[in-house]
């Protein structure tokens, strides 16, 4: 699943580079890396199970034009669980294919933006396996990310920027536990030209 997933996402790259001469009438080469931190925040019903804790990200995007660009991220999310004896903590290390749309307002002093993600999500949780006893598991789900932000430009190369992301996966394939929660983050853009 992973090594299918690997190819998946290099395909993805050499698709983008070849489309993004052909489709963009102004010649624009740019990359965007942004790395950012933050807390996980956990919604629906997995918040009766989890408390809020940290996550770390770090994002690379190749700008197709002035408003789309498309790339990649590496998340690493931690949950807590409510109860104490617990054997490990919810993690998700998360990496995702993205697609982020700014709209281009060079005279605005805040950059609104749109992005949309789906993502191979490794879970380590504990489960339950009787009243009194629960044993720490492993998990591979695909799952989506939904969200976006603000940029504040800070010079020509460097922005900081908040963002707000939605993150829902399944276990089991789909049929077991729905894992939903948002990441608040900030961090700091680099535009690469």
């Amino acid at each position: 699943m992973k090594k299918i997933f690997l190819l998946l996402i290099i395909f993805f790259v050499f698709l983008i580079n070849t489309f993004a001469e052909n489709t963009s009438p102004y010649k624009i080469e740019y990359w965007i890396a942004n790395v950012k931190g933050g807390v996980s925040y956990p919604v629906g019903e997995f918040a009766n199970y989890v408390n809020p804790s940290f996550d770390v990200s770090a994002t690379i995007r190749k700008g197709l034009d002035m408003e789309l660009s498309v790339g990649g991220s590496f998340t690493y999310a931690v949950l807590p669980y409510k109860q104490p004896d617990a054997p490990t903590n919810f993690t998700a290390t998360i990496i995702n294919v993205e697609v982020a749309y700014t709209p281009y307002m060079p005279d605005f002093f805040l950059w609104p933006y749109a992005k949309a993600g789906l993502g191979i999500f490794l879970l380590k949780y504990s489960k339950l396996i009787s009243k009194d006893e629960s044993k720490a598991e492993q998990d591979t789900s695909i799952g989506i990310i939904l969200g976006g932000g603000v940029i504040y430009p800070i010079g020509n190369i460097f922005a900081a920027n908040l963002e707000v992301l939605y993150n829902y996966t399944s276990q089991a394939g789909g049929t077991g536990d729905v894992n939903t929660f948002l990441t608040l983050n900030a961090g700091i853009m680099m535009y690469i030209k």
